[in-house]
Order: structure tokens, then sequence, then C-alpha cells
């Protein structure tokens, strides 16, 4: 199973002592995410308010952003940059790669 969203924080991600489990985060660039959303809602053509709300979703994802792969990295969770051209399949793998590594909940084998 694949869980996504806000709530799941890296924090409370690496408390979890579950059998099974593992835990990998994928980011990307805030410049990234900015191209996905201006390509997705139509940026250019979008009227003055939709680009403000845009906007407005932008700084809020940033920041959130920032927060969490901050976390992330605070805390020696996997995490994988999903920005440097990968392929869906490819970005699979290395998550199916990791999860099958780690021998704590969101945690890389030691040395990597």
């Amino acid at each position: 199973m694949v869980l996504e969203g806000p709530a799941l924080w890296p924090v409370r991600v690496a408390t979890l002592q579950v059998p099974r489990t593992a835990a990998v985060w994928l980011t990307a660039a805030d410049s990234v995410v900015r191209a996905r959303v201006h390509a997705a809602g139509r940026y250019e053509a979008a009227t003055d308010q939709e680009q403000a709300l845009m906007d407005r979703f932008l700084a809020r994802t940033e920041r959130y952003q920032t927060l969490m792969t901050e976390a992330v990295d605070r805390l020696g969770l996997h995490r994988i940059d999903a920005d440097r051209g990968q392929s869906a399949g490819e970005l699979a793998d290395m998550v199916i790669a990791a999860a099958d590594a780690q021998t704590a909940v969101g945690r890389p084998p030691t040395g990597q």
C-alpha cells in the first residue's frame, strides 16, 4: 500500500515498529513542482485570480516540502529525489529496492 499526504510527518513514521512496513519519501525540487502545477493548471492561460490561487498553493507546498525534507534528512530516513528524469517504472523500482533494503521503518541500511 502506498500512502501520501501531509499528515505523514517523518517524526511520526520514524517511531513506527510495524513488521513488513517501509517508508520512502519521494521529493522534487521546487522548480519541478512549480512547472508541473503551472502545466496542469494552464497557468499562462489562467485568469489573475486563478494564478493567485496557484501561487498561494505553491507557496504553501514549497514550505511544506522544505520542512518535510529537512525532517526526513535530520531523522536519517530514506528519500529519493524524483526529479532526475526517471521514468515512473524506474522510480517504482527504486522505491521497491529502498523498501526491501530497510532494516527499520524508513531507514536505509547503514552506510547509505
